[in-house]
């Protein structure tokens, strides 16, 4: 038998039941509030621009 009729064979059988019940019925939702960060400003340095411009 070769490859193809062993992936055949294979793929024509019924696949089995799962032994454990699915969670399909009853999705887990999660209620925990995310809390909010302080938006950071940013100081945009001289030296960091002329040091990037540099390496263009």
């Amino acid at each position: 038998m070769d490859r193809q009729d062993a992936f055949n064979d294979l793929m024509s059988k019924e696949p089995k039941p799962p032994k454990k019940p699915t969670n399909e019925h009853n999705p887990i939702l999660c209620d925990t509030p995310t809390p909010e960060k302080p938006k950071q400003d940013f100081e945009v340095m001289d030296e960091d621009v002329d040091c990037a411009l540099s390496l263009v």
